[in-house]
């Protein structure tokens, strides 16, 4: 699944740099000389079966740059017109995502919260939303975050970066992957919680999250991995560690 979406971006600029192009994506990782990791150490310490050539940076939040760092105006007026809302993605690939946002409707209304829904495939927010409750296809995160209650999410460790960098709790319902890993992670961590797709009803989320939502702990935990973010960057330290790569191995070959 990776492979057909990463490859011609990819090999089109090994291209450019005269290099040939990488047929399976997965067996290339696995044989790179020199690996990124683009996570910190303090969210997953290094283990001892990694690869040796493993270099561990802090997260990337890639909705920094370009020009899709900024809310929409409609978004805006509405963050501007209330409390704070939850937030609710499924992951942009999601497409059977109905029986989720459903039950985040439910979800707001039990708790009396506004909610703001990404989801971008049609068909996946339920039509006809009460106004406290906004769909948008997307929303940079980056820009939203700071302004939500909670985030409520599949559990992709790009989504947990941006809740871990605006300082808000999860709760996490995984979906497939990695998700289950995160999820544990940032519940050992005090960050959130993680429910099943079975769980996650209304009534039941409810209670988890109005719980999490009071919680103390998890607020002190929070602002923490926030100040931990605001001193990374991520995407600053994977470019230092490639130049570094870069030069030891121009060395190594002159």
């Amino acid at each position: 699944m990776i492979g057909p979406a990463a490859l011609p971006r990819l090999n089109a600029f090994r291209a450019e740099l005269g290099l040939g192009p990488v047929r399976r994506l997965r067996y290339w990782w696995n044989l790179a000389p020199h690996l990124i990791l683009m996570f910190p150490e303090w969210f997953s310490p290094p283990q001892a079966d990694w690869p040796e050539q493993a270099v561990q940076v802090g997260f990337p939040i890639a909705d920094r740059f370009g020009d899709t760092d900024r809310l929409d105006p409609d978004l805006e007026a509405f963050l501007d017109a209330g409390a704070p809302p939850l937030v609710f993605t499924y992951g942009s690939a999601m497409r059977q995502g109905r029986a989720f946002f459903t039950t985040a409707v439910a979800l707001c209304r039990r708790l009396g919260r506004r909610g703001v829904l990404l989801a971008p495939q049609g068909g996946q927010a339920p039509a006809d939303l009460p106004p406290e409750i906004l769909h948008r296809p997307y929303a940079p995160l980056s820009a939203l975050l700071p302004r939500a209650a909670a985030l409520v999410h599949h559990g992709g460790i790009g989504t947990v970066a941006q809740a871990l960098a605006a300082g808000v709790p999860q709760m996490i319902v995984p979906v497939a992957f990695d998700h289950f890993d995160e999820g544990s992670r940032v519940r050992r961590l005090g960050l959130g919680t993680v429910m099943s797709q079975r769980a996650f009803t209304p009534s039941r989320a409810a209670r988890r999250l109005a719980r999490l939502l009071a919680s103390d702990t998890a607020a002190q935990a929070c602002a923490e991995a926030r100040r931990r973010m605001a001193g990374e960057d991520g995407v600053l330290h994977a470019c230092v560690a490639i130049e570094r790569i870069g030069e030891t191995s121009g060395s190594a070959s002159a």
